[in-house]
């Protein structure tokens, strides 16, 4: 039978490493945005 703690520390890293690829993609479609806003506004 695996270990509840080992499991738990297991779920515990992948939800870090989700975390650590969910900013650089949240970070290039704020980048993105902002692009598509200046360009609307004609700078």
């Amino acid at each position: 039978m695996p270990n509840p703690a080992y499991s738990r520390s297991a779920a515990q890293n992948v939800a870090d490493r989700d975390r650590a690829a969910l900013v650089p993609l949240t970070a290039m479609v704020a980048v993105a945005r902002v692009l598509v806003v200046l360009r609307r506004s004609g700078v």
